[in-house]
Formats: structure tokens, C-alpha cells, sequence
């Protein structure tokens, strides 16, 4: 399945508007927007989180303070996002341009 983002009118989001519209369904899409490098044990690497709820928006969790797209620098704190957002598999793309997606993790 390929999953289109559109990032020229992606609206920014803060993290529990997030979270609650992925609660709600949407699918999560992560962008890698560089090759990830290993630097002793941690990855590094730049992605950033969209919320595709199905009706033709595209949303981008955005940071408080100016409303631009957080850039995720570490892949921990993907995964950490992640886990906070609901998920039990991380969606983590590998390689520049490349796109991963999930859905939250239904809870039994």
C-alpha cells in the first residue's frame, strides 16, 4: 500500500490532538527526511510524524512554540513518540524519502 502525504498543506498539530485523532483511526505515516547513521549506540537520522485521518487531510505533529513540524531527531525518541501515541509495532522508515505507516495498537 502506498501512502501519499501532502505536505505542502499539512496542518500542524500539537501532541494530544495527535494522539487523540489516531485514537479516533487515522493512520500514522513517518517520513524519513535523511539517511539514519549509527554514532556509538544511538541513531540518528530525521523524521517526521503525520496523522491521516481519511478525509483528505493531512496532519503534522508540530511543535508548540512556532507550529512548524517537529523534526524527530533520535530514533529513541521515535520510538518513545511511538509508545507514547498507543503503538506496539513503531512505523520507522530506514532510508531518506522512505515512508512507514501503522495504526494505534487495539488494546484486549
Amino acid at each position: 500500500m502506498t501512502i501519499e502525504i501532502n505536505e505542502t498543506n499539512a496542518i500542524p498539530t500539537w501532541e494530544a490532538e495527535f494522539e487523540a485523532i489516531l485514537k479516533e483511526g487515522a493512520t500514522l505515516a513517518v517520513k524519513c527526511l535523511s539517511d539514519p547513521y549509527q554514532n556509538g549506540q544511538i541513531w540518528s537520522g530525521e523524521w517526521v510524524a503525520y496523522a491521516l485521518p481519511g478525509d483528505g487531510r493531512t496532519l503534522v505533529l508540530a511543535l508548540r512554540r512556532d507550529n512548524k513540524p517537529k523534526i524527530i531527531k533520535r530514533a529513541n525518541g521515535l520510538v518513545s513518540l511511538a509508545t507514547r501515541l498507543g503503538f506496539d509495532v513503531v512505523p520507522m522508515p530506514s532510508s531518506k524519502g522512505a515512508i512507514a505507516s501503522g495504526k494505534v495498537s487495539a488494546k484486549v
